[in-house]
């Protein structure tokens, strides 16, 4: 029988009421709970630790390119203070060894670079805190992902010099590997001095123009020939070394950006405030005796560029950190040679 009137009105009207409210209900209950799940996000939070360079962002290598003469270059990274300080050591110099005096490359050759790293920290009174050695070939591989420079040899070599070498003009470019081959010719051809502020004066091209591509190129490229190194550079050390480099690099962009202003200098850091110091260690260079002696200013300014053995370094908070990729075949320790 069907049912009509008032009765029939509000029958319908509370079955649709206990249709639409649940419905209603379970809308509401899901904003509610969306709204508590993104507040999180959209609250300014403190206590968020900053990614600041430590202690650990600093630090002083020997590198020896090994060859006919090996080549020394003292270079010291350092992110807090947004200075790169590069220095090469003529093979020749003459540290004070235990049995008496000795030259770097003697030591190099007759106990190793971790042996000449300890006598040259000891003669100049500076810390070193790693060692690199490597050959000319594994440089440019390790240098690959750099790409090229321009060096400009003005005031490097001389015309007559430059004209000896066939070169066109005083600006040449120069890939990783044309680079390494270039140094090698020249070390045995000029004065230690001279081959020195040349090594010097092309690394820090390297630098000023390639920063920005270093962070990844060198530490990848590090892992890249690990079994040709004889270093003892950690898998924790290479991450520490592309975390610095990042700093380094990071720091004049960061500065760009806030001005505006474009820079001139195809991209030199030393324009957006990092500091950039590159040259030889000064000595005596005694040609008959074939010894590079050292002297009291060569003490002095390898303590301001580098720092006095002995100065403790603050300590660092520690923070979380990704881990490491280790060096692919060997350990977590030194990389021996192949």
């Amino acid at each position: 029988m069907r049912t009509t009137g008032p009765r029939a009105f509000w029958l319908a009207f509370f079955i649709t009421l206990g249709v639409v409210v649940p419905l209603l209900g379970s809308f509401a209950l899901t904003a509610v709970w969306q709204k508590q799940d993104a507040a999180p996000a959209q609250q300014p939070q403190s206590g968020v630790p900053i990614r600041t360079p430590g202690p650990r962002h600093s630090g002083t290598a020997l590198v020896a390119v090994a060859g006919q003469r090996p080549a020394f270059v003292l270079l010291r990274l350092d992110a807090r203070e947004n200075a790169v300080t590069l220095q090469a050591v003529p093979g020749e110099s003459v540290l004070q060894g235990q049995s008496g005096p000795v030259l770097l490359a003697e030591s190099y050759a007759a106990a190793g670079p971790a042996r000449a790293c300890a006598l040259l920290s000891e003669t100049l009174g500076i810390p070193i805190d790693r060692y690199l050695a490597l050959t000319p070939d594994t440089l440019a591989a390790a240098l690959e992902g750099a790409g090229s420079v321009r060096l400009n040899l003005t005031g490097l070599l001389s015309e007559a010099e430059q004209a000896a070498l066939g070169l066109a003009g005083p600006v040449q470019e120069y890939d990783p590997a044309a680079a390494a081959a270039f140094l090698a010719g020249q070390d045995g051809a000029l004065p230690p001095d001279r081959a020195g502020s040349l090594r010097a004066g092309l690394w820090e091209a390297y630098l000023r123009q390639n920063l920005e591509r270093l962070p990844a190129a060198l530490p990848d490229g590090l892992r890249g020939v690990s079994g040709r190194l004889l270093t003892d550079l950690s898998a924790e050390d290479l991450y520490t070394l592309a975390q610095t480099l990042d700093f380094l690099a990071g720091a004049g962009q960061a500065q760009r950006t806030d001005t505006g202003d474009a820079l001139p200098g195809d991209g030199d850091p030393a324009q957006d405030g990092l500091r950039i110091t590159a040259g030889v260690l000064p000595g005596h260079w005694d040609e008959r005796a074939g010894r590079y002696e050292f002297t009291e200013e060569t003490v002095a300014l390898a303590a301001q560029l580098f720092g006095a053995a002995g100065e403790a370094e603050p300590e660092e908070t520690p923070e979380p950190t990704q881990t490491p990729q280790p060096v692919p075949g060997q350990p977590s320790g030194q990389t021996p040679a192949a």
